[in-house]
């Protein structure tokens, strides 16, 4: 679950005023207030851009910082990002993206035989990381009849998104919160450690 706040943060060691957009117990979801704008970062790029990424920086450095300014989020901005769905979710160590357990939604209810998990969407984006870590253009998945999508169908459908771009065996699965698409949140299928390497391993 991540948490709300209006408020933003100087880096000293960058001379660069941030505002939190959310954050959770790894990490912050950030933005930059731009001198030559005159305005935050995140409203610039929501006039331009219909798909982007989040900053991000662990959470450490935020609760170090004490020179604070409080600054509501616009209700644009606070129904864009939707701070209440997960930033991580999925997350298992001892499996593969390329095992046989993917081969069908019987396998995947057999195999997480414990797991019961109705995710608050009706649809978002996948998006497969390459061998190299690189991020492809991510998937647009849409639950049947518009109910929520649950995590066996969701299993299913990213073990073949991934394989698409990347064969390769990983080390555990996971999903991970990376951005926005059309309003449509973006997760994009990583292992169980997360590219940024501000989650523990373990």
């Amino acid at each position: 679950m991540a948490y709300w706040s209006g408020s933003d943060f100087y880096f000293k060691e960058k001379k660069f005023e941030h505002r939190v957009l959310a954050f959770d117990k790894f990490h912050v979801f950030y933005d930059t207030f731009s001198s030559e704008l005159d305005d935050w970062e995140y409203n610039n790029i929501l006039k331009k851009r219909k798909y982007f990424s989040f900053w991000r920086a662990p959470r450490e450095i935020f609760l170090e910082e004490n020179n604070l300014r409080n600054e509501p989020l616009s209700g644009e901005l606070l129904s864009i990002i939707q701070g209440d769905l997960p930033f991580r979710f999925g997350r298992f160590q001892n499996i593969s993206w390329t095992d046989s357990v993917f081969e069908s939604k019987d396998s995947i209810i057999g195999f997480f035989s414990q797991l019961e998990i109705e995710l608050p969407l009706s649809k978002f984006y996948l998006q497969p990381i390459g061998k190299r870590g690189g991020g492809h253009v991510p998937n647009l998945l849409i639950a049947e009849g518009g109910a929520n999508l649950s995590i066996i169908e969701l299993l299913y459908q990213a073990s073949k998104i991934r394989l698409t771009k990347n064969k390769s065996k990983s080390e555990g699965i996971g999903f991970y919160r990376s951005g926005v698409k059309n309003g449509i949140p973006v997760y994009y299928l990583g292992e169980f450690a997360d590219l940024t390497g501000f989650i523990p391993p373990a």
